[in-house]
């Protein structure tokens, strides 16, 4: 997941050296170096501390289930209330941040169902949670698609 958002940095980057040749351009340069950026940043921040608590097999349920309930999970829904406030006048934008949305309350409804499985001890919720987490997968890869589908209609 955290490549998936490094490469949305990556193609803000390259769409801020290339420049605007259109308005479409310009609405896409705007969505994600401005729009997108601090939603990005705190992202970024959620899945480096989800990735630390998941790879040490030695932490005790209660320490992943505080981080859960005081950093992931509330720092999610905050990314979530600040996508669902982003709004565009281009109708592609408008589409591909829809697949966007869609991505993080996947990745939200994860980590509210990992929390769920941990706190009950059942391994069969917390797979789901892992199925969950591929879908937004899914959902990030489609969006960066979509992304370079908008960036190369020059």
């Amino acid at each position: 997941m955290k490549k998936y958002i490094s490469f949305i940095i990556l193609i803000s980057s390259m769409l801020f050296l290339i420049g605007c040749s259109n308005k479409k351009q310009e609405y896409l340069t705007q969505y994600i170096t401005v729009d997108l950026k601090p939603i990005i940043d705190t992202q970024n921040e959620i899945l480096d501390e989800y990735e630390k608590l998941t790879q040490n097999k030695s932490i005790e349920p209660e320490t992943m289930l505080n981080a859960l309930d005081k950093s992931i999970i509330p720092k999610s829904k905050n990314i979530i209330f600040s996508l669902e406030g982003i709004h565009s006048e281009s109708a592609e934008i408008t589409r591909i941040h829809k697949i966007l949305v869609d991505g993080y309350k996947h990745q939200f409804r994860a980590f509210i169902t990992f929390r769920e499985g941990l706190s009950t001890d059942n391994t069969n919720v917390i797979y789901y949670a892992e199925k969950l987490l591929d879908e937004a997968k899914k959902h990030m890869s489609d969006f960066n698609n979509e992304v370079e589908k908008l960036k190369n209609l020059n």
